[in-house]
């Protein structure tokens, strides 16, 4: 089978992720709670809750999705 890569003409390599990308999860989970509880969606606590949780996973499944596809 050819080898694929920048000069066989197929797609470039993934770079790692980078190490400090699931730290991101606390941060983004608190501004996407912020942004939701201030400006949309009503509100709520339950809705409020679950965008946080949704936003604070978010880097760290980024991240182990990001480093299987590299490790591919």
């Amino acid at each position: 089978m050819p080898e694929l890569g920048p000069e066989a003409g197929g797609p470039a390599p993934l770079r790692p992720p980078p190490a400090w990308l699931p730290w991101l999860g606390p941060i983004v989970a608190a501004l996407v709670g912020a942004g939701i509880g201030e400006y949309g969606l009503g509100g709520g606590f339950w809705t409020v809750l679950v965008a946080a949780l949704i936003g604070g996973f978010a880097p760290i499944v980024g991240y182990r999705v990001w480093k299987r596809l590299h490790h591919r």
